[in-house]
């Protein structure tokens, strides 16, 4: 019968309780180096990464009319890729509708945008993409009281999700086309009297403004349908 002895006992225990605190500071160090090489290189994406930056095109847009009769407007959305690489476009939308003032928005149908490809590199400058209203057979007297009475509105909203560096976002934008042509607005923003009170001038003679929904790109989930505009 062997006795171990109470001093032996010890030092075992102590050797294996500085072994197992050994192992588990080196568990923590190697986590601790992957979780830092992980927060490095989400850095570096961050700073790399594709950055898209939209606006409506201030002051403008076009009117086509025959007559008496409102054809179609045209609004122009500018859009540049701002970061330091491509943005590939995955899914976009977007429309220019009119609206009454109790209605709300609804993303009916799918109404990608016109881009001239499926991809956007960085650039100073930006591409101007056209969106169209083809109201029913409108008078465009009366187009133009509708909107200076805010009887209806004009509204060009959408998104657009794109990927860069592995990472999926979205954009969504939303401006509302606000008439001065009743409004002393015009003047204090610098903007000349239209040149005649015709339906068309006083439909023109306004701006986009950005709505609470024109808000930063945010993250997406990666699983994202890859249908391409």
């Amino acid at each position: 019968m062997w006795i171990v002895s109470p001093a032996r006992t010890t030092r075992q225990s102590n050797e294996s309780r500085r072994a197992a605190d050994a192992a588990a500071e080196s568990a923590n160090a190697a986590y601790g180096s992957v979780t830092f090489a992980e927060a490095q290189w989400d850095l570096a994406r961050e700073k790399e990464r594709a950055r898209l930056d939209l606006d409506a095109q201030r002051v403008s847009m076009e009117i086509e009319s025959e007559g008496t009769t409102l054809r179609h407007l045209i609004a122009t959305l500018k859009m540049r890729n701002i970061g330091a690489s491509r943005a590939f476009i995955r899914r976009s939308h977007g429309v220019l509708i009119t609206k009454a003032p109790d209605a709300g928005l609804e993303e009916s149908g799918d109404v990608p945008l016109s881009l001239p490809d499926h991809f956007l590199d960085p650039s100073t400058s930006a591409i101007e993409v056209p969106v169209y209203l083809f109201p029913h057979e409108t008078d465009i007297q009366s187009f133009a009281e509708s909107l200076e009475q805010s009887k209806c509105s004009l509204y060009l909203f959408g998104f657009i999700e794109y990927e860069t560096l592995g990472l999926h976002w979205r954009r969504e934008f939303e401006y509302e086309w606000l008439s001065l042509a009743l409004s002393p607005l015009g003047a204090l923003m610098g903007m000349d009297d239209p040149p005649d009170q015709s339906p068309k001038d006083r439909i023109l003679y306004g701006y986009w403004s950005p709505s609470q929904r024109d808000r930063p790109e945010y993250p997406i989930s990666s699983e994202q349908p890859k249908n391409q505009n």
